[in-house]
């Protein structure tokens, strides 16, 4: 489930329980509001809700027991990935990277903390095989966390040369003809043979590789 942009004037903006415990598996809490900044969860009254898998980020206060009430609340909260952390076994504090919060895409990127980061086997994911876009719910054996699995590895969208002492006329002239990029240079043929050819122009040494995603690259994953 994804439960986003949701708010109330008390309690919590998401879910609010009072002596109620209900089991929460693979949900995303995001961008929720309320009074006494209580974003995500409130729990009163002696609720014990059991939450795995879950995402709870950007909602003020995440989870919140006995705001208003004296009875104690005791949440089962493990392999969730919390914003500013919860005790559990298996949770994280970290940012989940959505692909576009900022246009309701709360999707995770391929290199998300949250990706293969959950507990494949909580008896929540009991008979579900599908995250919330209808795509398989494991994969690589181990279940995210969060409403969406991530799918794929990064694709590479672009790779493109140039040289230190190539004029700014120069580049504009690969642009406007379609062979390139006005910043990044000469644009490999990609998708059939054409790639294999000599390149046209020599005083290479810059390369540039344009990823469909974010990824992060290391010195020792490069290999010229």
């Amino acid at each position: 489930c994804l439960l986003t942009a949701n708010s109330a004037s008390e309690f919590a903006g998401a879910i609010s329980n009072e002596n109620a415990s209900p089991t929460v598996t693979n949900c995303t809490f995001t961008a929720n509001t309320a009074n006494f900044n209580i974003g995500a969860m409130d729990n009163e009254d002696g609720s014990n809700p059991v939450l795995t898998n879950c995402i709870f980020w950007n909602d003020g206060s995440e989870i919140v027991n006995d705001y208003f009430a004296s009875l104690v609340s005791t949440p089962v909260v493990t392999y969730c990935d919390v914003a500013g952390g919860y005790t559990g076994t298996g949770n994280i504090n970290a940012d989940p990277l959505f692909v576009e919060p900022g246009s309701g895409n709360y999707r995770l990127v391929n290199s998300s903390p949250a990706s293969d980061a959950g507990d494949s086997s909580t008896s929540g994911l009991s008979g579900i095989g599908t995250d919330l876009d209808g795509n398989p719910r494991i994969i690589n054996s181990i279940v995210g966390m969060g409403a969406y699995e991530v799918q794929t590895a990064p694709r590479i969208t672009g790779a493109f040369v140039r040289g230190t002492a190539w004029t700014p006329d120069f580049l504009d002239s690969l642009a406007s003809s379609g062979q390139g990029d006005a910043t990044l240079g000469y644009q490999i043929p990609t998708g059939s043979s054409a790639q294999l050819n000599d390149l046209p122009w020599g005083n290479l040494n810059q390369i540039s590789i344009t990823f469909s995603e974010n990824v992060n690259v290391t010195q020792a994953a490069l290999a010229l």
